[in-house]
């Protein structure tokens, strides 16, 4: 029921296909948007908020601004993934063009934060990172050779960034994210750190690690939205896993 709303932050999602097929993960996340966008428009929404994605990128060792989107194909690991969510964003742009509404798109980094998953069939790095550190496992297994790096956001940084958009009127694409390469050996250490031990980090190179690189350009969206993230990645960190530890 969308009668009488004002704005929609579409954030349904699935990260995870049946049985790992790409094409289930495409249905999950195609389907419920563009209802969504269809409805939207109907209906006269004034804004609608799309989460988009780093996987739209190519894979370029370089800061990603937001003009490289369509430079190259995505990555092969995220082929099927990027490309709908390049899909979305066109869909976006051509309803930007002949409805009342504005979509609104925002690109963002590796999230992670409060209320994130926990779930071991379904968590991603930061999450499982940190119900291992928890456990204060001594000999503490890093995929590949630790040096591949992501761009962390915590999540009231992302919610800060909507925020800015929606109060400037701005449609986008924008980059929010944190604009900062971390490795996943720092990461770790960080969040081990926290949990006040340090364990014995080994590495299995044989384990599949995605893309090596990944870090956004935010210069345009601090410059449009005088908007920058407010939290460090150990402080959103700490705050992450003070909050794992008052639910588990």
């Amino acid at each position: 029921q969308l009668e009488n709303i004002d704005l929609v932050i579409a954030t349904v999602a699935s990260h995870k296909g049946d049985q790992g097929f790409a094409h289930s993960l495409i249905r999950k996340n195609l389907f419920p948007t563009i209802n969504l966008i269809e409805a939207s428009n109907e209906l006269n929404i004034k804004k609608f908020i799309v989460i988009s994605s780093s996987t739209i990128y190519p894979d370029i060792n370089a800061k990603l601004s937001e003009s490289m989107a369509f430079y190259d194909d995505p990555p092969e690991v995220y082929y099927a993934f990027g490309w709908m969510k390049r899909y979305i964003e066109k869909v976006c742009k051509y309803f930007n063009s002949i409805s009342k509404t504005k979509f609104i798109l925002v690109r963002t980094g590796a999230l992670y934060g409060k209320f994130d998953s926990f779930d071991l069939t379904t968590n991603h790095v930061v999450p499982d990172l940190i119900m291992r550190a928890n456990s204060k496992i001594e000999n503490f297994l890093i995929w590949g050779n630790g040096e591949q790096t992501r761009d962390f956001l915590y999540i009231d940084d992302l919610i800060y960034g909507i925020q800015k958009m929606i109060e400037n009127d701005n449609i986008g694409p924008l980059n929010i994210a944190s604009g900062i390469q971390t490795s996943i050996l720092d990461l770790a250490k960080c969040i081990t750190k926290i949990n006040n031990y340090t364990p014995n980090f080994i590495f299995d190179n044989n384990k599949s690690i995605m893309i090596i690189n990944r870090v956004l350009d935010i210069s345009k969206a601090v410059a449009e939205l005088n908007w920058k993230p407010k939290y460090a990645l150990e402080s959103g960190l700490k705050s992450t896993i003070d909050w794992y530890n008052s639910i588990k």
